[in-house]
């Protein structure tokens, strides 16, 4: 029954027990479906609380639940793929004295978005 529900569409529901006559009363309900995280393009890069880790800071407007990260050590290939919570968004595991060329996408239950720009760090 769910995939046929549009979404953003106002529904009223109402149930009864096999043995009872009588319905409850009406509940009305909302669907949603999140959108498409657009590309991230405010973020910056620091240092994390750990060594050999970056924090990624970034603002957006869209709902976004996970990160998805693209290592490069050379900016033209982008091998390595390190998905993460927005909530946290901590790189772990870096080589220390390494350059990192990163590109950054949003995810949620809708899709992911596109990817952002090339940015750079090192790790310590």
């Amino acid at each position: 029954m769910t995939d046929s529900l549009e979404s953003q569409a106002l529904y009223y529901k109402r149930v009864r027990s096999s043995n009872i006559t009588e319905w409850s009363a009406v509940w009305q309900f909302t669907t949603y479906t999140p959108v498409t995280p657009g590309q991230i393009r405010s973020f910056a890069i620091i240092n994390g609380e750990t060594p050999n880790s970056l924090k990624l800071l970034f603002s957006s407007d869209d709902e976004i639940g996970e990160i998805i990260a693209f290592l490069s050590s050379d900016g033209l290939s982008f091998t390595d793929t390190v998905q993460f919570d927005a909530v946290s968004p901590l790189l772990t595991g870096l080589e220390a004295n390494q350059i990192y060329y990163i590109r950054l996408k949003g995810s949620n239950s809708a899709s992911a978005g596109s990817v952002s720009i090339d940015v750079f760090s090192s790790s310590d």
